[in-house]
């Protein structure tokens, strides 16, 4: 008794090889690519990590990193749209202060901001001093030159993609 109960020509044996390697190299080209498309490459001093993984579908919480696309209408800085990574530093429900040039979550220290860019162009700090609505969240970078919500604002949850850190 035979394993394989149907004989098959040797080049019946090439093609059916050739088309499972071929299978096998599809699946392990789509699954690279899937995975390529969600790593993120750091190359700004917004946060201390350079390397981290997308998650599209995970709901962003209070210290998750985040990336978010910013559009020029966003803020006037902005000239062109761009994908931010920050850090949610204030999350819905809780309170946000801005107090002696100093921003507070619930009475948490933030940080500060500065008043121009690197480049003269002036900066006006965001009008803090709400209670996060639901669905809304005040994202930072780690740099005090971050440009992130201490300029533009809240941002909405929907927009968020949580990245997780790899390196």
């Amino acid at each position: 008794m035979t394993f394989f109960p149907i004989r098959l020509s040797n080049r019946e044996i090439y093609w059916l090889t050739f088309f499972s390697r071929l299978l096998v190299l599809f699946a392990f080209v789509f699954t690279i690519g899937e995975v390529m498309e969600r790593v993120i490459i750091v190359k700004g001093k917004s946060v201390p990590y350079t390397i981290l993984f997308s998650s599209p579908k995970a709901v962003a919480g209070m210290g998750d990193y985040v990336t978010v696309t910013v559009y020029p209408d966003t803020h006037a800085i902005i000239d062109k749209e761009s994908i931010f990574l920050k850090k949610v530093a204030c999350d819905s429900g809780q309170s946000i202060e801005l107090v002696d040039e100093t921003f507070f979550c619930d009475g948490r220290q933030l940080g500060g901001f500065v008043r121009e860019t690197l480049d003269g162009r002036p900066l006006q700090p965001w009008p803090a001093g709400v209670v996060i609505p639901d669905g809304k969240a005040f994202i930072m970078g780690s740099h005090l030159r971050s440009f992130d919500s201490r300029y533009f604002g809240l941002v909405p949850k929907e927009d968020l993609v949580v990245a997780h850190v790899i390196f």
